[in-house]
């Protein structure tokens, strides 16, 4: 790839825009000459990712009836991310958002959401994913939304804490 014409002054540097090439390796050759004209070369493999993330999987799946109360729904990306670049929102069937956090798992490529009350039962939940961003600045497009319905009953709650034990 030619990135551009000599460079004969200091500072000895190139910049190259790659912008629009397609995702893969390149081989970049360097190409010194002193000033008797005798040239020497040396090539470097760069990594070109002009890819953005896309979600692979998610949890529950779309149109899932009969999930638990206390789900911790996820989303999988198709590369790494930077975690604090994807927006994970779970909405009641009003549309209001619900308070939860969101966690990234780097070694899965997953964002785990924990709303902070269980859900209520026999309700339609809708789950959006937007703004994930990969290591190279590449952000995903668009948004990922679907729904699930939680159970008939509350499940993952107790009257009981950890050390109490009913007669």
């Amino acid at each position: 790839v030619n990135i551009g014409s000599e460079v004969a002054t200091a500072p000895y540097r190139a910049v190259w825009n790659t912008t629009g090439l397609a995702s893969g390796t390149y081989v970049i050759t360097a190409v010194a000459r002193d000033a008797a004209g005798n040239t020497s070369t040396s090539a470097v493999s760069l990594n070109v990712d002009a890819s953005a993330p896309t979600v692979t999987a998610r949890t529950p799946a779309t149109g899932a009836t009969d999930v638990v109360t206390s789900v911790d729904p996820t989303v999988t990306f198709s590369e790494s991310i930077q975690p604090g670049s994807v927006n994970f929102v779970i909405t009641d069937p009003a549309g209001n958002a619900l308070a939860a956090t969101v966690t990234y798992y780097e070694a899965t490529k997953t964002a785990l959401l924990h709303p902070v009350a269980s859900l209520q039962p026999a309700t339609t939940y809708t789950l959006t994913v937007s703004g994930a961003r990969d290591l190279a600045g590449n952000t995903m497009s668009g948004s990922t939304t679907w729904s699930f319905t939680t159970a008939n009953q509350i499940t993952g709650a107790t009257l009981w804490n950890a050390t109490t034990v009913p007669a």
